[in-house]
């Protein structure tokens, strides 16, 4: 269905590179593209595809900067206060802290206030997302909400945590959240 059979077809494969100034904003943007073979026949595809992972003093600088955002959370009902660092594609970086209510599925959580805030400013791509929460915790990653809320602006964006032992680590967001729904998907359904 749609595929044509594999010897009519060559492999290909090509690189494009983001727009930012940033040199591992430009390998974090690069594709593959080729060919996927399945049945005997071959189908094209595109795939983001990094080259490396973001520089260590860069995930750093974002986790310092989702733990002042942390210093801001409300909650003072689960007392888990909750800090996000949003890296915009120019390089700037919006804070957020979680906002808890008392009705709680009102709650917003620090990445989505992060991504809000920063589209309040007029941002729309970004890069990666730092999360911090009580010393001592778990990794805090996304949760659901928020993945698809990120997923929304940049599928293919940087997730950074601290690990158990309080060192960065990262992680794409299409790793955390593979096959999500997006724009794409409303497109498609036109």
């Amino acid at each position: 269905m749609g595929g044509k059979p594999a010897s009519s077809l060559r492999r290909r494969r090509s690189a494009s590179i983001g727009s930012s100034g940033h040199s591992w904003a430009r390998k974090a943007s690069r594709s593959i593209r080729g060919m996927l073979l399945l049945g005997g026949h071959e189908y094209p595809i595109v795939r983001p595809m990094v080259a490396e992972a973001l520089p260590e003093e860069l995930q750093r600088a974002l986790l310092t900067e989702a733990e002042a955002a942390r210093a801001h959370a409300y909650a003072p009902y689960s007392r888990f206060a909750v800090g996000a660092a949003l890296l915009t594609a120019d390089g700037r970086m919006v804070r957020g802290a979680n906002v808890e209510n008392a009705s709680y599925g009102l709650t917003i959580c620090a990445e989505r206030v992060a991504v809000a805030a920063a589209v309040a400013q007029g941002e729309r791509s970004f890069r990666a997302v730092a999360v911090v929460g009580p010393a001592g915790a778990n990794p805090c990653w996304p949760c659901g909400a928020c993945r698809q809320v990120l997923a929304e602006f940049a599928s293919t964006l940087w997730v950074v945590v601290r690990d158990a032992g309080g060192h960065p680590c990262a992680r794409r967001l299409d790793e955390l959240l593979p096959e999500a729904f997006g724009p794409h998907a409303l497109a498609e359904a036109r």
